[in-house]
């Protein structure tokens, strides 16, 4: 079963992590720009910056799951609070040239693979990606409300619609408007729906932010702190 491995860590663990990735023979890599979502206000007041964070993106055969993570987490430290988070998700397909890449047989578990997970599965807790697309300058909106609801944190991609034409500039009936921002929950799946509903309720399609707001399941999960 084929995976997608998701990264978020500091700028400066670049160098670090391309061995690992390179050690895994992990094809199909690519690399976005993003900034941690601690609030302008909170920066300012200390006189910080921006945190830069760097989201790697990465497809990986679901048996070498754990090894990966597992060497993730002691090479990047991430063991301690706030040097970043790495987790994968389970995809529902993929072209052909991306299964014989990665699986050298047939894609298929025996079972004794099969029992192992489910009893890694029983013993750990279950976390989702939350996805809010919102318009420019609503993220920390977003981040406040989310942690309101019992988020630990997030991240934010700047992005843009890929419309072209105004007249068509539409979703649902709702205007959207060029630019945009991603922010990247993670949350405990017990507290998933109070995340997103204060999301929505907040900053939905109804209200100038127009949020679309949605979630994917986490296979397996390490940097995260309740």
């Amino acid at each position: 079963m084929i995976e997608l491995m998701c990264l978020i860590s500091s700028d400066k663990d670049d160098k670090s992590i391309k061995p690992l990735y390179s050690k895994y023979n992990m094809p199909f890599n690519f690399t976005i720009y993003g900034e941690g979502t601690a609030s302008s206000s909170l920066l300012e007041y200390f006189g910080l910056e921006k945190v830069k964070k760097y989201i790697y993106f990465s497809l990986i055969d679901q048996k070498e799951r754990t090894n990966i993570l597992q060497d993730i987490k002691e090479n990047l430290k991430l063991e301690k609070e706030g040097n970043g988070i790495c987790f994968t998700i389970p995809l529902s397909s993929s072209t052909k040239h991306i299964l014989n890449k990665i699986n050298d047989k047939e894609n298929t578990m025996d079972q004794k693979l099969k029992e192992e997970n489910q009893i890694e599965k029983d013993n750990k807790k279950e976390y989702h990606l939350i996805v809010t697309i919102i318009t420019e300058g609503y993220a920390e909106t977003v981040m406040n409300t989310a942690k309101n609801a019992g988020a630990g944190g997030g991240t934010l991609i700047n992005g843009r619609s890929l419309y072209q034409d105004k007249s068509k500039n539409m979703f649902l009936g709702f205007s959207i408007e060029p630019e945009k921002d991603v922010i990247l929950i993670v949350a405990d799946t017990s507290i998933k729906n109070n995340i997103m509903d204060a999301i929505v309720q907040k900053t939905g399609l109804k209200t100038k932010g127009g949020a679309i707001v949605f979630s994917l399941p986490i296979s397996d999960a390490v940097g995260l702190y309740e």
